[in-house]
């Protein structure tokens, strides 16, 4: 029953929030909006293997270097922090109070800080690394967050792109940009109707044998996503890394929730 009650909460959402959290992230966003919880829960994925799933539990407001994913974690590594910290502290913690639903990963871009957190995707014990995986992750914020991989987490002070290959995200009007090895490629905008602040759902598939990325979907766009790449290799991922651009506005918070990654 408990790990049915877990599963449950990775799928669907329910907002949480207290007054303290409602301060806070007003103070994030400079508006006073917290985010809202998307009415698409994490579309689920039918595949045969986790590598990795994490709901973001554990002991509240604990930074997350050094913890581990709380459902799955077949690589059996721990989360590394890169905190690039420019005229602020950048955080990567634990928030008890958002989510969809709460807690989640919340990254904190303390004044013109940024930041990325990376987990090993390697072959660990019985598990050997799959040609061909998914990851997917909801994600909110106010600064351009990153959804993809490293060959090596960036050493701490490194700019988050360092070696960076995936997604980025803006989050200000939702367009996807193709980036390769730190390098920005392609971008594509988002058509349809963006739920700007909401928990979006963003997800993707690569073949390490080719370096393709494909299936590409984001909660309620209907872009074509059609990325050519070669750089998605069996070295450039062995790390997932989220985390968010340098650039982004002072005090920039953003929001991870519901991390999985299938083959």
């Amino acid at each position: 029953m408990e790990l049915e009650r877990l599963a449950k909460r990775v799928r669907f959402s329910k907002p949480v929030a207290s007054a303290i959290a409602a301060l806070f992230v007003a103070g994030c966003y400079g508006g006073g909006e917290s985010p809202a919880v998307s009415s698409v829960a994490a579309e689920g994925l039918t595949s045969s293997t986790t590598i990795l799933a994490a709901a973001f539990n554990g002991t509240r407001w604990a930074s997350i270097g050094g913890l581990q994913p709380d459902i799955v974690n077949l690589p059996g590594g721990e989360y590394q922090v890169d905190p690039v910290n420019d005229d602020g502290d950048f955080k990567a913690f634990l928030d008890p109070t958002v989510g969809n639903p709460a807690p989640s990963l919340h990254i904190y871009g303390e004044g013109a800080s940024s930041g990325s957190v990376a987990i090993s995707l390697a072959s660990h014990g019985s598990y050997t690394k799959p040609q061909e995986f998914t990851v997917q992750v909801q994600l909110t914020g106010s600064a351009v967050m990153l959804v993809g991989f490293y060959s090596t987490p960036p050493a701490a002070g490194e700019d988050t792109l360092t070696g960076f290959t995936g997604l980025a995200f803006d989050t200000k009007g939702g367009s996807l940009t193709l980036v390769e090895s730190g390098v920005n490629k392609t971008t594509l905008a988002f058509k349809g109707t963006y739920a700007f602040h909401a928990f979006n759902t963003l997800a993707y598939t690569v073949d390490t044998l080719t370096g393709s990325i494909s299936d590409v979907t984001l909660t309620g766009s209907t872009s074509n996503y059609d990325f050519d790449s070669t750089a998605f290799t069996d070295v450039a991922t062995e790390y997932l890394g989220l985390g968010m651009e340098s650039g982004a506005p002072a005090d920039a918070c953003s929001y991870f929730d519901n991390l999985l990654v299938e083959s």
